[in-house]
């Protein structure tokens, strides 16, 4: 099954790598890219079936939606061996899908779904981290201040956004009423009309990796949303905002650890097929294939277990730390086996070392993960 759905989205993939040294050289994605209907299958993926999305056809002639977590986690890990900044620029709402399929009405549901199914591409961001606050999500300061006609007003600043310039949506987390309750966080979902708000301000921050990702650093100062904003307003307090959106953050984390690993095997195949490797190297090379195959079943477990309403930490952070670890071991073999002629004869290789850096601090970094694993554990 997976097999066949791997084989429908490569036909998309290598067409994507080919946009890639422009789209970093740009900083941007090239207009011969946005502009190509062939991508929108892709760009849709995460459309529930019943919205009109068509899903990816795959070699075996079925439709396929990505709908469960491993599905997504391998169409994460296909989209990566492009190009994993093609992958985290893509228009669509793979980020903000699963996040408003378990916590928003259905209204909400409607308006975000079907927003993606015109032929224009559309983007979607997830506005958790901030200044002094990321893998703590507990301890973000942004607020959210009711009015008297039940409406809010949003105070603060959220920094690292991916496609945080471009896009027309954006799930923000914010705390509402006695900062100190374990309800206090809460998410809105912001469209085009909030985010045109004259106290809404996005300003485009520059990386050395994943250029074209379009980061960004929203700054808030009484931005009005009404209450219809509020994602889970139709369930309790306790299932909604943060404490509702930890099945999600579950079901994505895996998705994170493939990106992780479609960028590892990528380099590997490039340095095999483009340099001469001496016996010493190929064993090495095999010694690192051999730990990214171990990778790969961690990653497809937690994504099972996600998928059986299993919420296991320790799975998903061994998951994401061995990720980590193997991208950067990987691309930095990679870079060394290409010696001097990286930067001149070999820029897709030397762009995939910078956008690996990157990784590391997407839903987690090591040292984070080390101690969620330690605290399970003992």
């Amino acid at each position: 099954m997976y097999k066949e759905m791997r084989a429908g989205l490569r036909r998309y993939t290598m067409e994507m790598r080919s946009h890639a040294l422009e789209a970093d050289r740009m900083e941007d994605l090239p207009a011969a890219y946005i502009g190509n209907s062939f991508f929108l299958p892709v760009w849709q993926l995460g459309t529930p079936e019943h919205y009109g999305y068509q899903g990816i056809k795959g070699s075996d002639g079925k439709q396929y939606y990505g709908e469960s977590a491993l599905e997504l986690a391998i169409w994460t890990e296909e989209i990566a061996y492009a190009d994993p900044t093609m992958l985290v620029s893509l228009p669509g709402p793979q980020l903000l899908g699963p996040l408003v399929r378990v916590l928003g009405n259905k209204e909400q549901q409607e308006r975000l779904f079907a927003s993606f199914l015109g032929e224009q591409p559309i983007w979607a961001s997830f506005g958790l981290t901030e200044p002094g606050a990321g893998s703590d999500a507990g301890a973000i300061r942004t607020t959210a201040c009711t009015n008297e006609e039940g409406d809010y007003h949003l105070y603060g600043e959220k920094k690292y956004i991916g496609n945080g310039t471009r896009s027309s949506w954006l799930a923000l987390f914010a705390k509402v009423g006695d900062p100190m309750k374990p309800y206090a966080i809460q998410c809105f979902l912001l469209d085009k009309s909030s985010l045109t708000d004259p106290g809404l301000t996005r300003t485009s921050l520059a990386s050395l990796g994943m250029k074209a990702g379009k980061l960004a650093h929203i700054c808030l100062d009484g931005v009005q949303v009404s209450k219809e904003h509020l994602l889970g307003r139709h369930k309790s307090p306790l299932r909604r905002g943060l404490h509702g959106a930890v099945e999600v953050f579950y079901r994505m984390r895996p998705c994170v650890s493939a990106l992780a690993l479609g960028t590892s095997l990528a380099a590997m195949d490039y340095v095999e097929e483009h340099l001469n490797l001496d016996a010493n190297k190929q064993i090495q090379t095999a010694r690192l294939r051999w730990k990214l195959e171990k990778n790969r079943l961690l990653i497809y477990r937690a994504a099972q277990e996600a998928d059986q309403g299993i919420y296991r930490p320790r799975t998903s952070s061994i998951a994401k730390w061995v990720a980590n670890q193997c991208v950067y071991e990987v691309t930095r073999f990679c870079a060394q086996l290409a010696g001097g002629s990286l930067f001149i004869d070999h820029p897709l290789l030397e762009k995939w070392l910078r956008d690996a850096r990157m990784i590391e601090f997407m839903e987690g970094t090591s040292n984070i993960h080390k101690r969620i694993i330690g605290h399970e554990m003992f």
